[in-house]
């Protein structure tokens, strides 16, 4: 696995029901990746991640690297960049809010 690399957010998925969201800078969680808090200390980062894992609210917490680009948080690669978009089996959540499609 490649080396992670600041600038990162910590993102992981809602117990109840599945949503991916990240860790604000007020300790709370948002589905939307521009409210995620950047760290720029991978160090840091771990032990905020390490701690708010033994919380009961989320699962599966881990750092990912993302790129600032004109205020807009996006994820490092493919795969990030597709979570934040929200779920792709129907419109609901992120999608919803973004498209005035309708299934």
């Amino acid at each position: 696995m490649a080396r992670l690399n600041p600038p990162v957010l910590i993102t992981a998925n809602a117990l109840a029901g599945g949503e991916v969201i990240y860790l604000t800078e007020q300790q709370t969680w948002s589905p939307r990746i521009n409210d995620g808090f950047i760290f720029n200390d991978l160090d840091t980062a771990n032990t905020v991640m390490v701690a708010r894992a033994l919380e009961h609210e989320v699962v599966g917490p881990y750092l990912m690297s993302v790129l600032v680009d004109n205020g807009q948080i996006k994820g490092q690669d493919y795969r990030e960049n597709f979570r934040s978009q929200g779920p792709t089996n129907y419109w609901h959540g992120k999608q919803a809010e973004n498209d005035d499609a309708s299934v």
